[in-house]
């Protein structure tokens, strides 16, 4: 058995927490390709586990390989600050308490991980969710609201059944999961920003957010101006989609370094 210097074990640690950007790029989605008795294609997605990664340093590395840190003078996101409520001495001080990124924090909330593994599928959102001075809201669905959607994630709303139907090619198969993952992913997570651009109080107890699927997709389109809602009552938090306004409780509020993790036992979209 070999005695390494602490120099090196620190180092070698380093490299395994400090995950470069690159290779974040290669968690993408895992396709499996078929063809029925008829010689028709079909894609699915291979079973994916997520690898788990013990909480480590704030730090990550950017595409030139060098690291890059929290800056620690913005404010943390709290949801108090976007309902216009008297703020909490426990939200106050949850970055100080719980400084995990919300990278870390995907992989230890247990009811959320169909979710988590999307997430890790848009590389893009991905990154950003990686990236420590980004400010991010992520509405996650419980594993049980995710299963008892009728078409899974990557089904809709392109339709994959259909575009195999139709013959589609082995690329447009693809792209389209790839677009249904990213659309899924994209409407629960809100990118935050504390000069109110991304949210909009809209009663005395509610206040409308948007999610990066609708900036990048409808902005513009809806007078409401945005497609999230989120209210408080009491000492308990609530969510709802604009499409039917049907509020469901908060169950959990994950609080990290660069964003808080919102568990609600509902899917934000559905075919």
């Amino acid at each position: 058995m070999f005695n390494l210097p602490v120099s090196i074990l620190i180092y070698i640690s380093l490299i395994w927490v400090i995950e470069p950007s690159v290779a974040r790029g290669k968690n993408v989605v895992s396709l499996i390709a078929f063809r029925d008795s008829n010689g028709r294609l079909h894609k699915r997605i291979a079973p994916e586990e997520i690898p788990h990664r013990e909480p480590g340093s704030q730090a990550i590395s950017n595409s030139l390989g060098s690291m890059e840190f929290r800056d620690y003078s913005k404010p943390s996101v709290n949801l108090d600050n976007i309902l216009g409520i008297q703020q909490g001495k426990q939200q106050e001080f949850s970055a100080e308490l719980f400084p995990l990124s919300l990278e870390s924090k995907l992989s230890l909330v247990k009811d959320i991980q169909i979710f988590a593994s999307y997430v890790r599928n848009d590389v893009e959102t991905y990154n950003k969710i990686c990236d420590p001075n980004e400010d991010l809201i992520i509405i996650a669905p419980t594993d049980r609201a995710v299963s008892q959607l009728s078409l899974k994630p990557w089904q809709f709303p392109n339709n994959i059944g259909k575009l195999e139907s139709m013959g589609s090619t082995e690329e447009e198969l693809d792209t389209a999961i790839q677009e249904n993952i990213s659309n899924f992913v994209r409407s629960h997570i809100v990118i935050y920003n504390d000069d109110k651009n991304s949210y909009k109080k809209i009663s005395p107890e509610c206040t409308l957010v948007q999610s990066i699927s609708f900036t990048e997709n409808e902005r513009g389109t809806s007078q409401l101006s945005g497609d999230i809602l989120l209210k408080k009552e009491g000492d308990a938090y609530y969510v709802a989609s604009t499409r039917d306004e049907k509020f469901h409780i908060i169950e959990s509020i994950e609080n990290g370094s660069n964003g808080i993790i919102l568990t609600v036992d509902l899917s934000l979209v559905w075919p």
